[in-house]
């Protein structure tokens, strides 16, 4: 994963700090969300496989949203230790 480097002549921080953290909210909240959109079983009446294949699909996009909040907590670790801008 390829990192910003946090230098007196590059963005601030602080900015950093705002931006991950803004993030990082938001794609907390959108995981909330999906989690009480979870598929439910009566809602296909067409078999269990078609349930079984509605969860996966939804665990699929789940699963994205939770590689993208880890995306961005590793964005935010490594610019708040790194670096001499402040």
């Amino acid at each position: 994963m390829m990192m910003p480097t946090v230098h007196l002549n590059g963005t601030p921080r602080q900015h950093f700090y705002e931006q991950y953290e803004e993030a990082n909210l938001a794609l907390e909240q959108a995981i909330r969300a999906m989690l009480g959109a979870q598929p439910n079983a009566r809602d296909y009446p067409q078999g269990l496989s078609a349930y079984e294949q509605a969860r996966t699909e939804f665990n699929a996009r789940v699963d994205s949203l939770v590689n993208a909040r880890w995306y961005i907590q590793n964005l935010w670790e490594h610019t708040q230790q790194t670096g001499e801008s402040k």
